[in-house]
């Protein structure tokens, strides 16, 4: 929550005024000077004075301008300012306006477990004593401090005479260290239907609210059995406006979920970071810009009709993506686009290890990604949700860059990544019931559909594949500890080793401590 305290001048209220604004004298307004403006440059205070300029001006029109400075400032997330205008007006016209830019005169922190007084002021930068506060600004900096799970902040300002103006600051922690588990059934024939994952999770290191996410995914078979890993660490850079990802990755599978968030697409392993920098912040919309690099080292990747020959990749993408969301009731959305374009740079990154790969890739390669969802809440607490995600790259592309259909995540009914493709489009629609059961599940109706294209088709393989199938599912959740989905699919068009008309069933179950 963010409160303002808005030090305006205030003489007569405007309610007052205006109904004898009119019959009092009439004087000339040729001219404004502005004295104590330091935060505005003077030409937009003047542009927005300018309408009050006239030979017949009465006390409404001083009142009309008093409010325009104010919305240049408050445009600007200048909002501690005190507009003092003139009690008499000069014989030529010129009206001398007086800015108080108002600054803070201290910061109270109070309510922190975890975190220091300091580690508080840190992620909240502008709130400096003796300085000017910009409201825009400070809004940037929480909305990324309450990025955290296990730690909220608030202001507050409070202002009298003799103290000044005082921001709160009031912190809510819960504790940081998380544990989860997770059973489903993603994983395939060769490598063990049942995966059961691990995580451990850490939201407040060094009291800054920095965030350690490292979990571990494993099948149920013994000597073949599945091994996939995935930490991730995220550190928020309130002064640079955005957060700085590092992340790491290793499996001995094409595809795969690690603590129920992290997705891996082809063998081996990979690191990569990443900076998203906050375009735009609000109470119900956002816009973000993500750069990033990745290296990818995928191992026993060849793919020629299922023979694996041996052949190791390596991919070293750098990746630029514009995201934006947007949450007002009823509605709310996410969409996503991306570019990613290799860097033909050290080992096994090469044409001919590219072609060895898979025939006619090239590490020249370059990439675009699209995401989006929508949510409508409809009458009754019913609710209709769309997703939909695609790829396009025009040409071959090694296995751990295809566009995978099919899943969990994916056309529900396969193999997860059962259908690659080098471009390839994905919807999933679904209608939610209200919640059921002592407000614990949901029930829903699904139909989804993915079309994939692959470059340069070897003898055998297809050109062009679409897949689909529609079915019903449930969704569980008991307080914040224990959620369970399940899904049962209907194949209405297959492909691959999946045949139209089979039935699938998804279910996954999570607890987190």
């Amino acid at each position: 929550m963010l409160q303002a305290c808005v030090a305006y001048a205030q003489s007569t209220p405007t309610s007052e005024v205006s109904a004898v604004a009119q019959a009092g004298p009439a004087f000339p307004i040729t001219a404004f000077r502005f004295e104590g403006n330091q935060l505005v440059d003077e030409p937009p205070l003047q542009q927005a004075a300018a309408f009050s300029l006239g030979n017949a001006r009465h006390l409404s029109d001083l009142l009309a301008l008093k409010k325009a400075i104010a919305e240049v400032y408050e445009a600007r997330g200048w909002r501690m300012v005190a507009i003092g205008l003139p009690t008499r007006i000069e014989a030529d016209g010129l009206v001398v306006i007086t800015l108080h830019e108002q600054q803070l005169a201290g910061v109270q922190v109070s309510g922190h477990k975890t975190s220091g007084q300091a580690d508080i002021r840190a992620a909240l930068p502008s709130l400096r004593e003796n300085q000017a506060l910009n409201f825009k600004t400070l809004a940037s900096e929480l909305a990324l401090a309450n990025d955290n799970p296990v730690r909220q902040l608030s202001v507050d300002f409070s202002a009298d005479e003799q103290s000044g103006i005082l921001a709160k600051v009031q912190v809510q922690e819960s504790d940081p260290f998380r544990m989860g588990l997770t059973l489903d059934n993603t994983g395939t024939p060769d490598s063990g239907r049942s995966r059961m994952g691990a995580s451990l999770q850490h939201h407040n290191l060094w009291g800054r609210g920095h965030s350690l996410v490292a979990g571990l995914s494993t099948s149920d078979l013994g000597p073949d059995r599945l091994v996939q890993a995935h930490a991730a660490y995220q550190a928020p850079l309130p002064s640079a406006g955005g957060q700085l990802k590092l992340i790491a990755s290793y499996s001995n599978a094409n595809s795969g979920t690690v603590a129920n968030v992290f997705n891996i697409s082809g063998q081996g392993y990979s690191w990569g970071a990443h900076y998203t920098h906050f375009l735009h912040r609000d109470a119900t919309s956002q816009q973000t810009l993500d750069f990033g690099y990745d290296e990818k080292s995928n191992r026993n990747t060849v793919d020629f009709f299922g023979t694996n020959l041996g052949v190791d990749v390596d991919a070293r993408p750098l990746s630029l993506s514009l995201q934006a969301s947007r949450r007002e009731a009823p509605f709310a959305w996410s969409s996503s686009v991306s570019y990613l374009h290799n860097l033909v740079t050290g080992p096994r990154n090469d044409d001919a290890t590219y072609n060895a790969s898979r025939a006619g890739a090239s590490a020249d390669w370059s990439v675009w990604r699209v995401a989006g969802d929508a949510t409508v809440t409809l009458p009754a607490d019913w609710q209709l949700q769309a997703r939909m995600d695609g790829q396009h790259a025009g040409r071959a592309l090694i296995s751990g860059e295809q566009f995978g259909l099919g899943g969990n995540q994916g056309v529900r009914g396969f193999d997860e990544r059962a259908v690659p493709g080098d471009d390839g489009l994905r919807v999933s629609m679904e209608i939610y019931t209200p919640l059921l059961l002592q407000q614990s599940s949901r029930f829903l109706a699904f139909a989804d559909v993915g079309a994939m294209r692959r470059a340069n088709p070897q003898a055998g393989e297809p050109a062009q594949a679409t897949i689909a199938s529609v079915g019903l599912g449930w969704r569980w959740r008991l307080g914040q500890h224990l959620t369970a989905h399940l899904d049962a699919a209907h194949v209405t068009k297959g492909a691959s080793s999946t045949a139209t008309g089979e039935d699938r069933l998804h279910f996954q179950l999570s607890a987190s401590f």
